[in-house]
């Protein structure tokens, strides 16, 4: 069973010891060493982190408040974890508690066009397409699909 907390300082230092991601996820490796999420977006005042323990650290996801109302979601699952289903638990949690106890209204998120897991994961759990961008990460243009989800949406899952 997957339980979900906040994120301490103790987590974020046992990301960083994370063994990195292989083919196909290797593009992904920024999101768990120093200088990527944790230290970027997770240091903002407005972004919100949380973890999944099974019963180690396998996973942590994010929150960052773009206002009052939505959010962009980002989640991380430790290469040794990755297909198991810990992902999928853990978005749909994070996002529950979006919605539900902090009153979102909108979560928003960019996913890799490339990253074909990632995408049948975010539809499955109701997020849908809105946009292709492109957008720089660290130093390249990168091709992504902006996805959002809604209350309503959840629920229909459920």
């Amino acid at each position: 069973m997957l339980t979900v907390d906040y994120l301490t300082n103790e987590d974020k230092k046992s990301i960083l010891q994370w063994p990195e991601y292989k083919l196909p996820f290797l593009e992904l490796n920024y999101s768990i060493k120093s200088g990527g999420w944790l230290d970027t977006i997770g240091s903002n005042t407005h972004c919100l982190s949380f973890s999944g323990f099974k019963p180690d650290l396998v996973a942590f996801t994010m929150l960052d408040f773009t206002s009052s109302l939505e959010a962009e979601f980002y989640i991380a699952v430790k290469a040794s974890h990755l297909s198991k289903g810990i992902g999928r638990a853990l978005s749909i949690a994070t996002i529950d508690k979006g919605f539900k106890d902090l009153g979102l209204e909108r979560i928003f998120l960019k996913v890799r066009k490339n990253h074909e897991i990632g995408i049948k994961l975010y539809e499955s759990i109701g997020f849908q397409y809105v946009k292709d961008k492109d957008i720089e990460v660290n130093g390249i243009m990168t091709s992504f699909y902006l996805m959002d989800v809604f209350p309503e949406t959840i629920k229909s899952m459920k």
